[in-house]
């Protein structure tokens, strides 16, 4: 089945809302007040009644975030869409839109997705490498304990590591204390799953060391 066409969500920043849009348009954001105002998401009608497409508020260039097109893509109906107007960064705009339209759906299968047709000059695989990063990380913190306690937490970090070619190393249970990690033990022994150190590494031998240090804390989150 064809994809639909997508909608064209056009970004317009503070007090610019004329610039770039045909006389009827401009027309239609004036008598709804729109100026561009950050966030605010304006539907444009079709002759027939349908929406066509959105205006969608930059707010004034001072404290903008770059990423304020993920305040769009929060706010729309799933669909697909394509980005038009003030776009000072395409690959941000679009990072930014991506972000916005993350949905939680462990528990909600079949629902349609907001989507984005790739503005030119966007930079697809970084847009692609930050959004999986950021989709993983959120659908962690927001899966429950009891469907993510330490067994399946490694399981994930197994898979990233197998995805990325990581070396993985697991220390479990009581081996804990032969390796010196006991405040890692005595925090999760009581939990039914026993309590682990998932340490996984990249690079050369030779490579700078750099070490980052987690907490995954899954049964009381």
């Amino acid at each position: 089945m064809p994809k639909s066409k997508p909608l064209t969500l056009t970004a317009v920043a503070e007090g610019s809302a004329a610039e770039g849009l045909t006389v009827a348009q401009a027309k239609w954001a004036r008598s709804n007040g729109f100026t561009g105002q950050r966030g605010r998401l304006l539907p444009l009608p079709a002759e027939d009644g349908a929406v066509a497409g959105y205006l969608f508020g930059l707010g004034a260039a001072e404290g903008r975030p770059k990423l304020v097109h993920g305040l769009a893509a929060a706010a729309l109906e799933p669909g697909r869409y394509r980005l038009a107007g003030a776009l000072d960064d395409p690959t941000m705009a679009a990072l930014g839109f991506r972000l916005g339209a993350y949905r939680y759906d462990r528990y909600r299968k079949g629902r349609d997705a907001v989507e984005l047709e790739l503005p030119e000059g966007a930079d697809a695989a970084e847009v692609e490498r930050l959004t999986a990063a950021a989709f993983l990380a959120r659908d962690l913190v927001n899966t429950p304990p009891n469907d993510l306690g330490p067994d399946a937490l490694e399981k994930e970090v197994r898979a990233f590591a197998k995805r990325h070619k990581l070396d993985v190393k697991v220390i479990v249970g009581d081996d804990l204390l032969k390796e010196n990690f006991p405040m890692i033990h005595a925090v999760g022994r009581a939990a039914a799953e026993a309590p682990r150190l998932v340490d996984f590494s990249w690079g050369k031998a030779k490579d700078p060391k750099v070490t980052l240090v987690g907490k995954g804390v899954t049964f009381d989150t």
